[in-house]
């Protein structure tokens, strides 16, 4: 039943699931098909799995940069922000994609 209305079972819209992917789970909201109250079940990644990863990530991508690629300070910082921000994409993704409703 993943992204779907326990109680209609109609698809529940991508930007309810991307307030979900911001905000947390935490809250409930109405289904826009049913009006019922709806919730996540369950956080489909670990925050710190996120945070940790994309983290992980950006750090990485900066020391690769400077030893194998070129030794320039700004441009590191700059390559390391860009491998993270596609990591936070990437968890994205993978978040509206796993979560559940109960």
């Amino acid at each position: 039943m993943k992204r779907k209305c326990p109680h209609c079972h109609n698809t529940v819209s991508l930007r309810t699931r991307l307030v979900y992917a911001w905000r947390g789970i935490n809250f409930s909201t109405q289904c826009p098909q049913c009006g019922r109250s709806i919730r996540p079940s369950k956080e489909p990644l670990p925050f710190w799995t996120c945070f940790s990863t994309s983290g992980l990530t950006a750090y990485l991508s900066f020391w690769i940069y400077i030893k194998y690629i070129e030794d320039n300070f700004l441009h590191a910082i700059g390559f390391g922000a860009c491998m993270a921000a596609i990591a936070v994409i990437i968890i994205a993704i993978i978040v509206v994609r796993k979560i559940d409703f109960i």
